[in-house]
């Protein structure tokens, strides 16, 4: 059932009669954007924590919007022992948000080849609002409503407050003929309703302004004192005025508190109309002790706090669990059952995406006491569709929310009722869901996707996703510390030959980590660039990451640690002196994020800057926040930033470095880089010279002899 904003007020109604009788409720969403065309830089890697994944979604899709919600209220029948199913369709759009429509190209290509009619929804969207933005709509309303009783006790005869001047009386001057012609059809209509002693009111569809301009000067002028005019919407409602003075000519209308009464309720209703699907999600928290079942939902609920309970933009990950668990602390993400235990060897899927993952749910074995299910009369029409949808005679509304919505119910009833099998041994084919013991365990766990070693996150206990992000093996990730000016390809030109296809996550200006996508070539790294002297030891430095969390530990507890508790040198290596004396200072700019100090290569490749003391509060690197407005790799403090390189600056920023500024950044870079092999090559060359002259001297000495 499609739900706009003309049928929003009475499916509202509905779903708060459905709720309280409701065993789960299935839901997805659509949306504008995931963030695919973020430049590489701002995007996540394979080896995020949690924190910093969050981040990255919700900063990177900031501005998109969620366009559809759908719900299927999965009401168990103990009698029939078959759920009813009552699925909506809800089209989100806020027509009066000062917040611009942003989409995705490839995006917006996917949800139109797949149904979704942009016309229709700026047509019909239904509005929403923030928290935040609720009480300041409120307050306005109020202000209106305050105008609008001094009016009426003006008209009323009860006080005459005298602040609030009337409009300029229009005139023949002011009106065309047309107009006029409208005038006078306007006179008509009210003389006539004075005239009927029945009828109180009457009204004018009129979207025109200037139109609804004249209607109010005939009521406020010709019919002075007689009607009061109200509007809502397009429509115009003239109502007459029945003063308490028994000498009063005009017996029928309506009384002060009367009028008062419907232009209380106008403001009700105007405030419920902005609020919108916010009503809706409001309800669901009301109700949230029944199920949310989603699929893949760790971007949908990011959407859904963000657009109708309050904004994230400085909203930390373990904040974002709080609201989460105060409002939907029941939610069940179906693509954790679905790769977990003895469910993922039962299905047998390697893409577990919803299409597939239904399908598969309708095969053998999950057909053998599979639960039933039936749609009421009015949505018959979806579970026909549904039913071609099976048996694939058709694509079905796939990629909609309502139909993903019902996909993901029914899938959860199916592979629920499987492990409930297994935890209650009954003989029914469809087992009432709200009665397991297990199924509990799944509340607040949503999927990952794309971190290595973690499958699932918790949104109820970030206590438990600390204790998960602990037990992750690390050993194909690095920790590399190089001179600022190194970009990118400096570091595949490095590291590629031995480490083969890999991901880099920068830390700042002068470090990274580097996860290899072939374990295996971990031993290639160890051997070539840890284990073994190399004659650039002291232009960079790698470490395995057990190293670096080794050393990060030591300076939390106030140490101060050398190059064998690094895991990088024997603390016997003829390097170590130059190292421990150097890279201390390196490694303070590395984990405190560039507080406190300058932390990094200078460019020649036997020196480094810095303080010898390692800052214990070791940030991660988050662009557009403290200390980095520009975006650079660095949550170094502004004053300090204006001495960095300005390199993969975000495009939005005003603090960007100038272009010119940047290229004369990277050739003073090149200039440092070539003075340093121009160097060595001066040196070579020297060499060469007194070889030449020596095997000269040789060769003419051994003519001279013979």
């Amino acid at each position: 059932m499609n739900v706009t904003r003309h049928n929003f007020k009475e499916a509202l109604l509905e779903v708060k009669t459905l709720l309280p009788q409701a065993s789960f409720i299935g839901f997805d969403t659509e949306f504008t954007g995931l963030g695919a065309d973020t430049p590489n830089n701002l995007k996540g890697t394979p080896f995020d924590t949690l924190e910093e994944r969050y981040y990255w979604r919700q900063y990177n899709t900031k501005n998109y919007n969620l366009i559809q919600l759908g719900l299927s209220i999965f009401i168990y029948d103990t009698a029939n022992h078959c759920y009813a199913v009552h699925p909506y369709n809800f089209h989100v759009f806020n027509s009066q948000s000062n917040k611009n429509f942003s989409a995705e190209p490839r995006t917006l290509q996917f949800l139109v080849d797949h149904g979704i009619d942009f016309n229709f929804l700026f047509k019909n969207g239904i509005s929403y609002m923030t928290q935040e933005r609720e009480e300041v709509h409120r307050r306005r309303l109020q202000s209106e409503l305050t105008r609008k009783e001094a009016q009426l006790k003006k008209l009323y005869n009860q006080v005459d407050t005298g602040k609030e001047q009337p409009r300029e009386k229009l005139t023949s001057m002011n009106l065309s003929m047309d107009d006029l012609v409208y005038q006078g059809t306007i006179k008509q209509s009210l003389e006539k309703l004075m005239e009927n002693e029945e009828e109180k009111e009457i009204t004018f569809n009129e979207s025109n302004n200037w139109r609804r301009r004249i209607i109010y000067d005939t009521v406020n002028y010709t019919f002075q004192g007689k009607f009061y005019a109200g509007k809502v919407g397009d429509q115009l409602t003239i109502r007459k005025i029945k003063l308490e003075d028994p000498n009063s000519t005009q017996k029928v209308g309506y009384t002060y508190d009367e009028m008062l009464d419907f232009e209380k309720e106008k403001i009700d209703n105007s405030m419920g109309h902005e609020l919108g699907v916010t009503q809706l999600i409001r309800l669901l928290i009301e109700n949230n002790h029944i199920p949310m079942i989603g699929h893949n939902t760790s971007m949908d609920w990011i959407y859904i706090i963000r657009q109708f309970i309050q904004p994230l933009a400085k909203t930390s990950f373990q904040d974002f669990i709080e609201i989460f668990k105060t409002n939907f602390p029941c939610h069940i993400d179906v693509k954790i059952i679905a790769t977990m235990g003895q469910i993922k060897d039962m299905l047998g899927l390697k893409h577990t995406d919803v299409e597939r993952l239904y399908k598969r749910t309708c095969q053998d074995p999950f057909t053998h006491r599979c639960p039933k299910f039936k749609f009421p009369e009015k949505f018959a029409q979806i579970g026909l569709d549904l039913t071609r949808f099976e048996e694939g005679l058709s694509a079905g509304a796939l990629h909609t929310a309502m139909f993903d919505a019902l996909l993901t119910g029914k899938t959860y009833a199916i592979l629920a009722n499987m492990l409930m099998l297994q935890e209650k041994k009954r003989p029914e084919n469809t087992l009432d869901l709200s009665k397991s013991l297990f199924i509990p365990n799944f509340y607040g766990k949503v999927f990952v996707y794309g971190i290595y070693g973690l499958h699932w996150q918790s949104l109820k206990d970030d206590e438990l996703n600390q204790e998960n992000q602990r037990t992750i093996e690390k050993d194909h990730v690095f920790h590399v510390v190089f001179p600022r000016h190194w970009r990118e390809n400096d570091l595949y030109d490095t590291f590629k030959p031995y480490a083969g296809a890999m991901e880099i996550k920068w830390l700042n200006d002068w470090s990274c980590f580097i996860g290899l996508k072939d374990k295996m070539k971990k031993i290639d790294m160890v051997n070539r660039f840890i284990q073994n002297q190399r004659i650039d030891q002291t232009i960079y430095q790698v470490q395995t990451y057990s190293s670096y969390e080794k050393m990060r530990e030591t300076v939390r507890n106030g140490g101060n640690p050398n190059a064998g508790d690094m895991g990088m040198m024997s603390s016997s290596s003829p390097f170590n002196g130059s190292y421990n004396g150097s890279m201390n200072g390196s490694f303070n700019g590395s984990f405190n994020g560039g507080n406190g100090g300058n932390g990094g290569f200078n460019g020649n490749h036997n020196n480094f800057n810095g303080n010898h003391n390692l800052n214990k509060h070791a940030q991660p690197f988050y662009p557009g926040r403290q200390g980095s407005k520009d975006g650079s790799r660095t949550n170094t403090p502004n004053a300090e930033l204006r001495a960095i390189p300005a390199r993969r600056k975000l495009s939005s920023s005003s603090n960007a470095v100038p272009d010119k500024r940047r290229r004369a950044n990277s050739i003073n870079a090149r200039v440092d880089k070539n003075r340093h092999f121009e160097g060595v090559n001066r040196k070579i060359t020297t060499v060469g010279t007194y070889v030449y002259r020596i095997i000269r001297s040789l060769y003419t000495g051994l003519i001279r002899y013979t």
